[in-house]
């Protein structure tokens, strides 16, 4: 590349190469992304080859199919359809044959070789033993018979299973009883045995009065903590609710048994903080952090507040509200907040002033991460003292 005597015309060909370059750079990039993209189309493209192939297998068959039934298709009947009835009517002609098979098999097992005259004789004979045979008595003592034995035909399957599961339950006792006649235990095996599942026992028995004791010490104390703090944070939070509400909501309780917070507006009417708006709530449980960092430090020691992105879900009423409380909080203890809104920064640089306060660009990994973000920017709120290391 000459060098030109011009420092802008210099710089603006340096630039355009760098550009140039960088679409080269770009390209070259989605070389392996291509060369994916075009092994998967050569797959879908062998796989479609594939489906062809076989319907034009399916195709062949068909027309084998049709040509073996002698099956000519029609333009009003395609060859698929032609085949279905065909196959359809076949499949009736075969089932009629086969009760047919059935009957004729039933029949030649109740002549059991004898012609039909002679069957119907043998038929003859018996109706007319049976009806000696019964003569003996009333018709309602052979209905009474009938009823019986049907009674007890219904009842067969279910004395068959009885049966099995009876025979079944033999044969596991008549195990366990060749068993013990083969192998004997020993006694003092069997009182070692009992006496390691005692000691067992005991120590389960134990492990569990344990447990339920530990249970109820930390129930109490959960509770005594739950007590104690209770009032305190109420307390922190009805301090700072007003102002970073403007005054919407005027008080607050803490449930000293869940530690669930209400909220109370000026006409008296209480409400949980968790069903509130998202925005409100999340200004309250901000107002709750802020209590549990006073009420964890010692009564000698300033514990920092350090924050991170926490107005992302306010609009831009609420984050002001925040920030203004934070500002006044930061009185009192350092107060570090991260934040890449530029609304926020924006009410930093107006309202944060040396030396009390400090605003710190973080300055970004790479500048592609800026044109990517649109911004930069991480806000360290600080209070007179050395803001938090950006590394």
């Amino acid at each position: 590349m000459q060098v030109s005597d011009n420092t802008e015309e210099a710089v603006k060909l340096y630039r355009d190469e760098c550009e140039t370059r960088a679409v080269t750079a770009a390209q070259a990039r989605r070389r392996e992304q291509l060369e994916r993209q075009l092994a998967t189309r050569k797959q879908v493209e062998e796989a479609a080859a594939a489906v062809d192939l076989q319907r034009a297998n399916a195709k062949a068959g068909l027309f084998e199919a049709a040509a073996k039934c002698e099956i000519a298709g029609e333009a009003e009947l395609p060859v698929s359809e032609s085949l279905l009835e065909w196959l359809s009517a076949t499949s009736k002609t075969i089932r009629k044959q086969q009760a047919a098979y059935e009957e004729w098999r039933e029949l030649d097992t109740l002549l059991e070789g004898r012609t039909l005259q002679e069957f119907k004789e043998k038929a003859q004979q018996h109706r007319e033993n049976a009806l000696i045979a019964g003569s003996a008595f009333s018709g309602d003592e052979l209905r009474e018979a009938m009823l019986s034995l049907a009674k007890h035909e219904a009842n067969m399957p279910e004395l068959t299973a009885h049966l099995e599961t009876a025979g079944q339950e033999l044969a596991n006792v008549q195990g366990q009883i060749h068993n013990y006649e083969t192998r004997p235990t020993s006694v003092s095996d069997a009182e070692e045995e009992l006496r390691v599942a005692e000691d067992e026992l005991a120590r389960i028995r134990q492990l569990s009065e344990t447990l339920e004791a530990t249970h109820v010490f930390l129930t109490q104390a959960k509770n005594r903590v739950f007590r104690d703090i209770a009032p305190f944070l109420a307390d922190s939070v009805k301090k700072w609710l007003p102002v970073i509400t403007l005054g919407r909501y005027v008080d607050a309780r803490v449930d000293p048994n869940t530690l669930q917070v209400q909220v109370s507006d000026e006409n008296g009417k209480w409400r949980q903080a968790a069903l509130l708006s998202y925005g409100t709530a999340e200004q309250i449980y901000l107002l709750l952090r802020l209590a549990m960092t006073e009420y964890l430090t010692a009564p000698d020691e300033i514990c920092p507040l350090i924050l991170d992105d926490i107005t992302v879900q306010s609009d831009s009423r609420r984050k002001k509200r925040i920030l203004n409380t934070l500002k006044i909080v930061s009185e009192t203890r350092q107060v570090i907040v991260f934040s890449q809104e530029e609304q926020v920064y924006e009410w930093a640089c107006e309202n944060l002033r040396e030396p009390e306060n400090s605003v710190v660009d973080l300055v970004p990994a790479t500048m592609e991460m800026v044109h990517a973000n649109g911004n930069g920017r991480k806000l360290t709120r600080s209070n007179g003292t050395k803001p938090l290391d950006a590394a």
